[in-house]
């Protein structure tokens, strides 16, 4: 089963943007899925690109805080309390990181769910969030950290996920995501556990929403001109 989402036109096609695993996720979902994020560049995706599909609520954003790891928690917790509905979680690699052992405790709870892991090669949109400020995108993807190796280390988000108990599928396009997506679904609820979904995402292709998000920026930044436009802007907001 191929997806025939095409949201965004790339310039390298066989690897999908954020917004191109959203609506994938968004056209093989049903009114009674559950899908949620947290951190990183998916919140804005998902709530810029969601269409619902039903009348019970389809999508779930901690937004606020911006909490990397909550996606895999969050996600178990959902699926203890809506045992029928179909949950999946989507994540970048950081937030994996950061909270992935919650995969193994959740392998002990018989509450399945999806998760859905965009592997970008590091923390992207910090990278982005500092350009935007005028700087340059300095320590974050793995190939130009700080390291005293020759050849920065990478992680098998694959054989790691699998190693925790996991059933594991990997995807490298738009349609192989679609078809593993479904299997995911389906492993998890014939086997009562959750599935992993592995795909490689692009790292600098993002949807604009307008949106804007506060920052400290330093006189000395190209980036402060904005901050000082748009910091009045919000007080007024707030205020009303």
């Amino acid at each position: 089963m191929g997806c025939t989402c095409r949201r965004i036109a790339l310039s390298d096609p066989g690897i999908p943007s954020y917004a191109q695993i959203v609506g994938a996720v968004n056209e093989l979902s049903g009114p009674s899925d559950y899908v949620m994020t947290a951190s990183g560049g998916l919140p804005g995706e998902l709530v810029g690109g969601w269409r619902a599909v039903g009348g019970a609520p389809t999508i779930d954003v901690e937004y606020g805080f911006s909490c990397m790891g909550y996606e895999i928690a969050g996600a178990w917790g959902a699926a203890m309390a809506q045992r029928d509905r179909a949950v999946t979680t989507l994540l970048g690699d950081g937030a994996y990181l950061t909270s992935n052992s919650e995969l193994f405790s959740a392998a002990f709870a018989g509450h399945p769910f999806v998760a859905v892991v965009c592997d970008n090669d590091g923390s992207a949109v910090i990278a982005r969030l500092q350009q935007n400020q005028g700087c340059a995108a300095f320590d974050n993807f793995y190939a130009n950290c700080l390291t005293t190796r020759q050849s920065p280390p990478r992680v098998d988000f694959a054989g790691h996920a699998a190693a925790l108990g996991r059933s594991v599928l990997t995807a490298h396009d738009v349609d192989e995501f679609g078809d593993a997506l479904v299997q995911a679904r389906a492993a998890a609820k014939a086997g009562a556990h959750t599935a992993v979904v592995v795909v490689r995402t692009q790292p600098s292709t993002w949807t604009e929403t307008g949106a804007w998000w506060e920052l400290g920026v330093p006189p000395e930044l190209p980036g402060r001109a904005d901050y000082d436009e748009e910091k009045p802007r919000q007080v007024r907001y707030v205020r009303r």
